[in-house]
C-alpha cells in the first residue's frame, strides 16, 4: 500500500505539535542527579499511581495473563484488584512499549507522544470531512493544545483520560459516515472498535461523551429521516459495548465489593 506525501505531512505535523505539547512535561518532574537536561519522572496527581500500575500490569502480562486484574505492589505489598475497576487500556500500550525501550520513563514519554499524535491525526481526519486541509490542521493543533487537554497531562497526569481523546474524533467520524454515507462494513467495524477502545480507555469519559453524542446522532437521523443510518450507528455502539464487556461486566457484577462511602467522601 502506497503512503501519500500528504499523509506523511499530516503525521509529521501531529508528531511535531505533540512534541511541543508533551516533551517539556518530562523535564518538570523530580530533580534528576544528572541535571535538568535528563528525563525526569513527571510529578502529578496521578502519575505515581500510573507508574506502579503499568509495571504491575506488564508483569501480569509477562506471566501469561491476558487481562491482569491484580496489582501486587500496591498497599505496601498487600496488593489490590485495581484493574477490576480501573480501565486497563493505557497499560496495554505501556506494556507493549516496554520490551523495546526497557525504561519506564521513556515508556511514559513514548506513550504520551503516541497518544497525542494519534489524537491529532484523528481530529484531522474528522475535520477534513467538513473543512480545508489547512483548517483541519489548525483544528488538530487546537485539540492538542486546549487547556483541559494540557491540564490532564501536566497537572493530573490522567493517562487513561488522555487516551480517551483519541477515540472521540474517530467515533464522530465513523458515525457521520454511517449517517451520511458511504456506509460499509469496515466503517461499522471502525465505529465498533473505536467505541470499544473508548470504554477500555476511560469509561467515565465514554459515558459523558455518549450522553451528548448519541442524542446528536438521533437528531441528525431524525432531521434527515434516515432511520437506516441510525440503526447502523446503534449497531456499532452495541458491538463496541460487547467488545468492552470483559472490562464492564466484572466491574458491574462486583460493584457491591467497593466501599462506596469512602469513594463518595473523597470524590463527592
Amino acid at each position: 500500500m502506497q503512503i501519500s506525501g500528504s499523509s506523511v505531512a499530516v503525521v509529521s505535523f501531529g508528531l511535531l505539535v505533540s512534541i511541543v505539547a508533551v516533551v517539556p512535561f518530562f523535564f518538570m518532574g523530580q530533580p534528576h542527579p544528572g541535571g535538568m537536561w535528563h528525563l525526569q519522572m513527571p510529578w502529578t496527581y496521578d502519575m505515581a499511581l500510573h507508574y506502579d500500575q503499568m509495571r504491575d500490569f506488564s508483569q501480569g502480562l509477562a506471566a501469561g495473563e491476558i487481562y491482569p486484574r491484580w496489582e501486587e505492589d500496591t498497599n505496601r505489598g498487600f496488593g489490590a484488584p485495581t484493574a477490576c475497576f480501573y480501565p486497563p487500556g493505557v497499560y496495554y500500550l505501556t506494556a507493549l512499549l516496554y520490551p523495546f525501550l526497557r525504561d519506564w520513563i521513556l515508556v511514559l514519554l513514548a506513550a504520551c507522544l503516541l497518544i497525542t499524535t494519534a489524537s491529532a491525526i484523528a481530529t484531522y481526519v474528522l475535520a477534513r470531512r467538513f473543512v480545508s486541509t489547512f483548517a483541519a490542521l489548525v483544528a488538530a493543533a487546537v485539540y492538542l493544545l486546549l487547556p483541559y487537554h494540557l491540564v490532564d497531562l501536566y497537572h493530573r497526569g490522567a493517562l487513561a483520560e488522555l487516551l480517551s481523546f483519541v477515540w472521540m474524533p474517530l467515533i464522530l467520524f465513523f458515525a457521520d459516515r454511517l449517517l451520511t454515507g458511504p456506509r460499509s462494513w469496515p466503517t461499522l467495524a471502525g465505529l465498533s472498535l473505536s467505541y470499544g477502545a473508548f470504554v477500555w480507555s476511560h469509561p467515565p469519559t465514554a459515558y459523558q461523551f455518549s450522553l451528548v453524542c448519541l442524542p446528536l446522532v438521533f437528531l441528525m437521523a431524525f432531521w434527515r429521516r434516515d432511520w437506516k443510518g441510525l440503526l447502523w450507528v446503534a449497531a456499532g455502539v452495541v458491538l463496541g459495548l460487547a467488545l468492552s464487556a470483559a472490562n464492564l461486566f466484572p466491574a458491574a457484577a462486583e460493584e457491591n465489593l467497593i466501599r462506596h462511602e469512602i469513594v463518595q467522601q473523597k470524590f463527592p
